[in-house]
């Protein structure tokens, strides 16, 4: 898999894109989640990860079309910047074990998995 098809999020991992994807949760439409949700279910049956992110990315880039700004901006630029600033401050919240991700994060991840 040639990662210049995932260049906006190659420096995450796929546990980490779907940590910032999840937590657009509030910004989702119930079709986007479904959506986001068949996605998932079809990255559990691979093995590598780049195929998996490949395999999420193109779902997310459909959903994009959601966000106003992402669609304003260009879903490649829009990526590399809002998803870093998210993956940064998720990672903030769970270094330092704040109320906000022991509580508000842990309880969303929870629903988006069976």
């Amino acid at each position: 898999m040639k990662t210049r098809r995932i260049r906006p999020i190659r420096h995450l991992s796929f546990n980490d894109f779907v940590r910032v994807i999840i937590s657009y949760d509030d910004v989702w439409s119930n079709s986007a989640k479904n959506k986001i949700k068949l996605a998932l279910d079809a990255c559990a049956g691979l093995e590598d990860e780049t195929d998996k992110k490949y395999r999420l990315w193109q779902t997310v880039k459909i959903i994009l079309w959601e966000i106003e700004e992402a669609v304003e901006t260009g879903f490649t630029d829009y990526a590399r910047k809002a998803f870093t600033e998210r993956h940064e401050a998720l990672q903030y919240h769970n270094k330092n074990q704040t109320d906000f991700y022991n509580n508000y994060i842990y309880n969303m991840m929870k629903g988006w998995y069976k």
